[in-house]
Order: structure tokens, then sequence, then C-alpha cells
């Protein structure tokens, strides 16, 4: 049956019509809400962009921001070079390729509440067994409050979010490793492209597509890590 454009439009619409409803209307009346000074969803007079001045000359907000983009960095930066190692490795490692995987994607299906109370009780000050760790190695110094210092609680928090999806990341990184064909791999052994110059000349080019899904869901997924706990 041929697919013609009236009965594409047709099969379209339910779903346009909702995603209109429920995402493109609740964006615009957003938006123009803040150019007002409504403290509900109706009325008020039209004030422009001074609610953004506003939010912008606040100093939590600044820092929010701040803090929003330096975690964003760090973990999109740090989750996809792990990842990739760790792709890296198992491509590589075809024994154990099944159940490392495995246990790698075994954190992204724990629900985000179990997570933190996990890595909670791993940064207590009190018994936790990171401060644990450090005081049998003579390490008192680094002994300190991780999630309650100032100086530290943004990375602890990196690091908990970057173990829950790094297996993620590397099954990605994994299965565009598994697409390249091995005539290209065996071509380039024979050629004696090994270690860092093949990744370099053949995997890197080859594994830009995983790359780039990789870099966009971490990139959206730390910029939502604040969202509210009932998310």
């Amino acid at each position: 049956m041929r697919l013609t454009t009236r009965s594409a439009a047709l099969l379209m619409l339910p779903a346009t019509a909702l995603y209109a409803l429920f995402v493109i209307y609740p964006t615009i009346r957003s938006v123009l809400l803040s150019l007002t000074d409504a403290h509900g969803v109706i009325g008020g007079s039209f004030v422009g962009l001074d609610n953004y001045r506003e939010a912008l000359q606040d100093p939590q907000v600044l820092a929010a921001l701040e803090n929003t983009l330096v975690y964003t960095v760090v973990v999109v930066v740090v989750q996809n070079a792990l990842g990739l190692g760790v792709a890296y490795w198992l491509y590589n490692s075809p024994a154990v390729r099944t159940i490392a995987r495995t246990g790698l994607l075994m954190p992204a299906m724990m629900a985000l509440v179990a997570v933190s109370y996990l890595w909670s009780f791993i940064y207590s000050p009190v018994d936790g067994p990171l401060d644990a760790v450090m005081d049998a190695l003579g390490l008192h110094g680094l002994e300190t409050s991780w999630l309650g210092d100032t100086h530290t609680a943004l990375m602890a928090i990196a690091v908990s979010y970057m173990w829950m999806y790094l297996g993620y990341t590397a099954t990605i990184y994994l299965s565009n490793y598994l697409s390249i064909p091995a005539e290209l791999m065996e071509a380039a052994a024979l050629d004696g492209a090994r270690g860092w110059t093949r990744f370099r000349r053949i995997d890197w080019p080859l594994l830009a597509p995983s790359l780039t899904v990789n870099m966009t869901l971490s990139t959206i997924g730390s910029l939502r890590v604040f969202d509210p706990p009932s998310s």
C-alpha cells in the first residue's frame, strides 16, 4: 500500500496535536509569562526582560549556573573518556566481553534513589567505606565530609553520576566498535597499525557516530541532574 501525503499527515495528526498541546503551548506560555510580573499563570503586566536581568544579577543564580557548567564539562569529558577506554578494552577482550558488559550496565538499571543512598553511605564521614580506606592507607589528611564540603561536593556527585552511566556510555562505543568491519581491522594490522596509531587513524574516525550520541546524551543528562527530587 502506497503512503500518500494526505494519509501520512492524518497518521501524524494525533501525535502532533498532543505534542503541541503538552509541549509547544506550555513552552510558549512559559516564555510569555516570564516577560510579565505575574505571580501565577494569569494576569501581570508586561515588564520585558526585567526578570531575566534580575536573575542574572542574583549571586545564587550565577553560582548555580557556574556549578552546572563545571559539572557538565567534567562529566561529559571524563565519562566519555572512560567509556571509550572501557569499550576499547572490551573490544580487544572478547572472552570477558559479555559478562563485563552486563556488569557495567547494572548501575544504569538501578533506581536513582538507590544510587543516592549507596553513594551517601560511601561518602559518609561517620562510617563510610571511603574514609575508612583513607584511614587504612594513612591518608588522614584526605578524609573529609565529601558531600558536606563545598570544595568536594560537586565532584563527589559527578563521580556517582559517572559510575551510574559509565556502562551505558561504554556499551554505545562498543556497539560502534563491533560494527567496524573485521576486514578493515585486519588490513590495518597487516599495515602495521597497532595501539595508539591504529586508534588515532582507524578507530577514532569510525567512532564518530557513537561519539556524537554519547556527547549529546551525557550533556543533556548532566544539565538535568539538578532537577527537583520528584523527578
